[in-house]
């Protein structure tokens, strides 16, 4: 109905004149702001200032990884290098086994620890 229509129409102009009023407070400091009732100036200021500052950590980690490739990538290296050498270690030693090769020496493939199964270099 008409009633409705205009009353709501009140309560919205009534509501966006407080805000004025407020953030006219605020400007002339008579109030201090919080979170609730900033202006958008205001939040787009903070939102700002949040990514510029979430930018500069990025930025930051990213120069971290760049100056840490070479020892990291040399790392990785002897890392596959020593898998490349036990899984070889254990192949042999297991076909060596099966075969009957070593005579009287016997391999140490360790014990099971924890249930995992180690080989003693």
């Amino acid at each position: 109905s008409l009633y409705h229509l205009i009353h709501c129409q009140r309560q919205i102009i009534r509501t966006s004149l407080s805000r004025v009023e407020q953030e006219l407070d605020f400007r002339m400091g008579h109030r201090q702001p919080n979170s609730r009732n900033m202006s958008r100036e205001d939040l787009f200021k903070q939102h700002t200032k949040d990514l510029e500052r979430r930018a500069a950590e990025m930025k930051e980690a990213k120069k971290n990884i760049e100056s840490n490739k070479v020892p990291n990538m040399r790392q990785m290296f002897m890392f596959t290098a020593l898998n490349r050498l036990l899984d070889s270690k254990l192949h042999v030693s297991t076909s060596q086994s099966a075969t009957g090769m070593f005579g009287n020496e016997e391999l140490d493939m360790g014990t099971s620890v924890g249930g995992v199964d180690r080989l003693v270099l």
